[in-house]
């Protein structure tokens, strides 16, 4: 079973992720390798970064495409900038290209206190899901649910 972390980067956060870095450093354990995918500045963050453990992918490499600057907000009725609702589309695609058996979604500002084990991510090779018992976004499970048409897992 392979465990690749996925972890977008901006070349603005890389002091951020340099503390994220040492703490995987220390402790990546079963984790096989990170996919790093930032915004044009590939070479930049590549050379920054400097270990073989990341693998560092421009976002038009994951996307086809430059990734959108701005997204229409429904609720606010106005244009919203897109950087939150990219950095979840860069995962995505990052996922659904990689041919590790399971993905971990990691952030810049994280740090790895203990050494990834497979067996917690992933005990009998089923992931470990967390579900809330309250609906912190109703709007969000009843318009995803009819836009895939599928009913509330």
């Amino acid at each position: 079973m392979t465990i690749t972390g996925i972890l977008p980067v901006l070349e603005r956060d890389l002091d951020r992720f340099a503390i994220l870095q040492a703490s995987l450093l220390a402790n990546r354990g079963d984790l096989a390798g990170c996919v790093v995918i930032t915004d044009g500045n590939r070479e930049t963050v590549a050379a920054q970064i400097n270990d073989p453990f990341y693998t560092v992918f421009d976002e038009t490499a994951i996307l086809g495409r430059r990734a959108p600057k701005w997204v229409f907000n429904w609720q606010k009725k106005r244009p919203s900038h897109a950087g939150w609702y990219v950095q979840q589309l860069l995962k995505l695609a990052a996922v659904a290209a990689s041919t590790s058996d399971f993905c971990l979604t990691l952030d810049g500002d994280l740090i790895a206190l203990k050494p990834f084990d497979e067996g917690a991510v992933a005990p009998g090779g089923i992931a470990v899901a967390q579900v809330h018992p309250d609906d912190a976004h109703p709007l969000w499970y009843v318009g995803s649910s009819r836009v895939l048409g599928m009913g509330r897992s």
